[in-house]
């Protein structure tokens, strides 16, 4: 079924990935080579694991619970598995926004613009979001498809408690393929995901394809400032470290 887990992630991964992308484009960001490894380690860890992690440090008589008598009741649920997709998602996006900094960038642009008074968050609204709206959009797109077609997590958080998606399902048909009737219907759940997934890419890789081909300008872009002062630095670095260490649970 579609539901909150499948759109969820869209909202959060794809301006955390992007986020944390534009920040770690600072130089002065202490530590920045560190950072930017720490952000895409959760690429490094299987849904399946990310998902047993969650489950054993945030749900009843987990670490957490066990440690602060703190506990998430709807970890076990679309809630739950939303916010472990997002955690699983979230690096991609960064990746592919960095990128798309490194390809996209018009470091001509944000000088005129910063010449021109403009601020830090003017620069960014006005110069580099535009530059990178196509990009974002593909995330959206991905992040979407990716999170439809996820298995690990909805299978380790969801099916016990009775919360099924379309993979879920789609497993739980093959098991049960004792009669034809239940592997048509996991035939079927199969070529729905295939359906769903070409809808969404051929028309969107159609109208994105194009603007989504980039050459290097050849220029060393000085990134902007949105952010300025020790205590923003700071506070954007601990972001980053905590979602290390609190999401990437393993």
């Amino acid at each position: 079924t579609l539901s909150l887990h499948d759109a969820l992630p869209i909202f959060f991964a794809v301006p955390i990935g992007a986020a944390t992308a534009l920040f770690l484009r600072r130089p002065d960001v202490p530590g920045r080579g560190l950072l930017r490894v720490v952000a895409v380690l959760p690429l490094l860890i299987p849904q399946f694991v990310l998902g047993y992690g969650w489950n054993q440090s945030y749900a009843r008589a987990g670490f957490v619970d066990d440690l602060v008598h703190l506990r998430l009741p709807a970890l076990a649920g679309p809630v739950g598995l939303a916010a472990v997709l997002v955690v699983d998602a979230a690096p991609l996006c960064y990746l592919l926004t960095a990128a798309a900094l490194a390809t996209r960038a018009q470091p001509q642009l944000e000088a005129a613009a910063r010449i021109s008074g403009a601020t830090g968050w003017n620069v960014l609204r006005t110069v580099v979001l535009p530059l990178l709206r196509p990009v974002l959009a593909a995330e959206c797109l991905l992040t979407f498809v990716l999170t439809l077609e996820s298995f690990a997590a909805p299978q380790v958080l969801g099916a016990p408690n009775g919360f099924a998606t379309l993979t879920t399902r789609l497993y739980a048909d093959l098991q049960l393929a004792s009669t034809p009737s239940s592997f048509d219907d996991a035939i079927t759940l199969a070529l729905l995901l295939v359906a769903i997934a070409a809808l969404l890419l051929l028309p969107v890789d159609v109208m994105l394809g194009a603007r989504l081909r980039s050459q290097r300008t050849g220029q060393v872009a000085r990134p902007y400032a949105p952010l300025r002062g020790r205590v923003a630095i700071r506070g954007g670095t601990t972001l980053i470290a905590a979602y290390a260490v609190f999401g990437d649970r393993k």
